[in-house]
């Protein structure tokens, strides 16, 4: 197997287990919030990725960046380090009518445009369209622990991979939401292809930090967006460290 590049971590230091966001800074919280005798292991680019015990069972929260091929190259190199299964926790900008800033999606699956994210290039010569879903088990297991903890405010829905953040306008926040996507973000689709390339169990978790069906761009406060991760982030570890 290929070694790592980009992430300074070695053997051991990375965790069965692996919770993958965007911001450092929400690695750094989650982290320092949740994890006992949490360790950084990596800061290379800033991408910042810690290993530490929530509930006896040890865990990695990783620092993948903005968009699908940043964040690839770290999905890859977890992977490379002993990585078995992989949640993105982000943020997305919420595109059903239904959703309220705060409000949790777990990712039934995820759309994106023709070659996205790097997808075109993991296709090969003759690109096909890769399959984007979860583990459909840990999902399953992800929906019902999240919803019974977080109070109902959870929804399972498919989403859109975007690569351009500032083309979610709300012309297409509708066409979107059209075609049954509840909200969109930037990194999903290449998550779930590469869980099925490379041989891991994946799954998806978005925060709804903006929303994008009100006619403007409503976006979420800063100190409750921080709060809530750290809200949901305990209640996922929860059910991935616990029997559910």
């Amino acid at each position: 197997m290929r070694k790592p590049v980009h992430l300074e971590a070695g053997p051991g230091d990375i965790a069965p287990l692996a919770v993958a966001v965007g911001d450092p800074g929400r690695a750094d919280r989650l982290a320092s919030s949740l994890l006992e005798d949490a360790r950084l292991v990596s800061s290379a680019r800033g991408l910042r990725v810690y290993t530490g015990s929530f509930n006896g069972s040890e865990v990695t929260i990783a620092t993948h960046g903005i968009g699908g091929p940043s964040a690839a190259i770290v999905f890859e190199e977890l992977r490379m380090l002993g990585a078995e299964v992989m949640v993105r926790l982000g943020t997305s900008g919420g595109l059903s009518k239904d959703l309220r800033l705060g409000d949790v999606v777990v990712a039934a699956g995820a759309g994106c445009y023709w070659g996205a994210g790097g997808s075109i290039q993991y296709a090969g010569e003759r690109p096909i369209c890769l399959p984007a879903s979860p583990d459909p088990l840990l999902t399953s297991r992800i929906y019902r622990g999240l919803y019974t903890r977080l109070g109902g405010r959870v929804v399972l829905a498919p989403v859109l991979s975007s690569d351009a953040f500032y083309a979610e306008t709300p012309e297409a926040a509708g066409r979107w939401s059209s075609l049954g996507m509840a909200a969109v973000e930037m990194e999903l689709h290449t998550l779930f292809s590469l869980s099925w390339i490379r041989g891991f169990r994946s799954a998806g978790v978005l925060i709804v930090s903006d929303l994008l069906h009100t006619g403007g761009f409503e976006r979420i406060d800063p100190g409750e967006l921080a709060g809530r991760e750290v809200e949901v982030g305990k209640a996922l570890l929860e059910v991935l460290t616990g029997e559910v």
